[in-house]
């Protein structure tokens, strides 16, 4: 309850803090201006000065920073943007952060500066990361790389490959991540800057957390408190904490995993580390929820709302959001329904975003590079699988067309069946499918509908194929039916998702998964007569029996009342 108070009194708190984060934000500004609009030399050395001890007295350096008249103003103007852009990604103003960066770039660049140069194309990745822009972050991830590669320095290019290993999380492609960020870890060991790789800890455990395997995520996140622990960082402890509630929650270990945050939440206020307040305010609110404490959870939504919509984090609002529609759908459903709206609206925009192209040309570009020191043997290795891929490719072709053959056919068997549920496409988008409402599928989960024949699929179709169904079965119990929920956790972008799914099953994923629905219900029907058509409409994913009604006769030719009559 104390925590539960101290949480409520921060929704008032949080935005005069996020307006606010450093006591001297407003005086760094005014230096900063007054240094760009300045022709005379003396006022602008005496400002970058005044500036640089701004940051010594917060701690912000290490040590003392200062430049005399014989400093050359490219010199001082390079260290002057080059440390904004720091001071500004630290309180989280990471416009601004952008804007100092991008103009110390071609500074640094023309300095001959390298390891500067490195830090500043790296800050200027990790910022385009915040805001969302993960083309530009991959854009300046890659830069920042070829420039570690030049100093040859472990501990720069552990820097750059936790950076990469963010962006392809980003874009909900925690494989790939895997690589850079194991790769990283390595380099980080070599550098023996154990405060790095704590990061890279905690990077290895959110990328392990996507990728389902809670276990090593966990133990990752562990590694990282430990080294934040002996190195008395509390601020950083507290980020480490809510990495491993993030990992005890898939491992369904709820009590631990509050504990957990109820730890790191206070610690997070306090260093005013707001991104992170969020994500552990979301998770708290979602591990109330599913304790059945709505009211509990609400205020912990409210404070990551407030702070995801001010930063303009669309991802993390959108889980904020949801979490008060569930909250409030029972008892308010009337303040329920904004927070619904906005969560479709967010949903849309996040998932019209593609970058998954992007990404994998970046991958095509990079994926060498973590095998620099074995370049020898890689070009061997490189010669040999040319000359074994001029066979196999050929054999591959035939294959391949053989294969369309199998797939056009099908499509075309399929096709009567599309049109018709195509021809119904208020069906097929009405906000019912969701499932918002919880269903519980008693008894053993039957199978629901055909695959493909197994022996008409190459081996990886037939996994994409298993895991799809698996899927939708896992949706349908829980009684929310989302396609873009189903394309994330296959780490496909929407577009790739629909695109493969129709090839090979010659039905767009809705119409698919209406199929299977109404043949769940079909099934139920048979072998439970004693259900009611509400009933296997509420078993199905259907809260509007009149839905249900509809979506069964638009696939089985008659009404559920026709059909259970029929069985009679």
């Amino acid at each position: 309850m104390r925590l539960l108070r101290f949480i409520i009194s921060a929704i008032s708190l949080c935005f005069l803090s996020l307006v606010a984060i450093h006591a001297d934000d407003a005086t760094v500004k005014k230096l900063l201006d007054v240094y760009d609009r300045s022709a005379v030399a003396a006022e602008r050395l005496s400002v970058a000065n005044q500036f640089f001890s701004i940051l010594l007295a917060d701690d912000f350096l290490e040590q003392p920073l200062s430049f005399s008249p014989a400093t050359h103003p490219d010199t001082l103007s390079q260290q002057l943007y080059y440390w904004a852009a720091e001071y500004f990604y630290d309180t989280q103003d990471y416009e601004r952060a952008l804007n100092y960066g991008l103009r110390a770039e071609p500074l640094c660049e023309a300095g001959g500066i390298t390891p500067l140069l490195s830090d500043c194309l790296n800050l200027i990745a990790i910022t385009y990361i915040r805001l969302g822009n993960s083309p530009n972050a991959a854009r300046y991830a890659k830069l920042c790389y070829q420039t570690a590669q030049k100093l040859g320095d472990p501990d720069a290019l552990s820097s750059v490959l936790n950076t990469l290993a963010g962006i392809y999380i980003g874009a909900n492609l925690p494989k790939e991540a895997e690589q850079y960020v194991l790769r990283g870890i390595d380099y980080c060991r070599q550098a023996g800057n154990q405060g790095r790789l704590s990061i890279l800890y905690g990077m290895a455990s959110e990328v392990y957390h996507a990728m389902g395997r809670q276990e090593q995520a966990l133990d990752y996140a562990r590694k990282g408190l430990e080294i934040e622990q002996q190195l008395g960082r509390k601020d950083k402890e507290a980020i480490r904490l809510t990495q491993m509630a993030e990992a005890l929650t898939g491992l369904a270990r709820f009590s631990e995993a509050r504990e957990a945050l109820e730890k790191a939440i206070p610690q997070l206020q306090q260093d005013q580390n707001y991104q992170s307040l969020g994500i552990a305010c979301n998770k708290m609110g979602e591990l109330l929820l599913n304790d059945d404490q709505p009211q509990q959870a609400r205020p912990y939504f409210d404070v990551a709302r407030q702070i995801f919509s001010q930063m303009g984090d669309p991802y993390n609002e959108l889980h904020a959001q949801l979490g008060l529609y569930n909250c409030l759908k029972d008892s308010l459903p009337q303040e329920a329904m904004p927070h619904l709206e906005r969560y479709n609206t967010l949903r849309d925009t996040i998932y019209a975003r593609s970058v998954a192209d992007s990404m994998a040309m970046m991958g095509a570009q990079l994926g060498n590079d973590r095998l620099r020191q074995e370049k020898d043997a890689a070009h061997t290795r490189a010669r040999i699988i040319l000359y074994v891929s001029v066979g196999v490719v050929s054999l591959l072709l035939l294959v391949l067309a053989g294969l369309f053959i199998v797939l056009h056919q099908r499509t075309r068997r399929f096709e009567r069946q599309f049109n018709e549920l195509s021809a119904n496409a208020d069906l097929l988008t009405d906000p019912s499918d969701d499932g918002d409402n919880p269903s519980a599928a008693d008894g053993p989960q039957q199978p629901l509908g055909e695959a493909p024949p197994a022996e008409k699929l190459a081996p990886e179709d037939r996994q994409f194929v298993e895991r799809v169904n698996a899927l939708v079965r896992r949706q349908i119990k829980e009684g929310r039916i989302d396609v873009s929920d189903i394309a994330r956790e296959m780490a496909m972008s929407m577009t790739a998702f629909r695109r493969r799914f129709t090839d090979l099953l010659g039905d767009s994923p809705q119409a698919y998964i209406i199929r299977l629905r109404m043949e769940r219900a079909r099934q139920l029907f048979d072998e439970h007569p004693e259900l009611n058509i509400s009933e296997v409409a509420m078993k199905c994913g259907f809260d509007d029996k009149s839905n249900f009604t509809r979506a069964f006769k638009h696939v089985h030719g008659m009404t559920p009342s026709d059909y259970v009559r029929q069985q009679k």
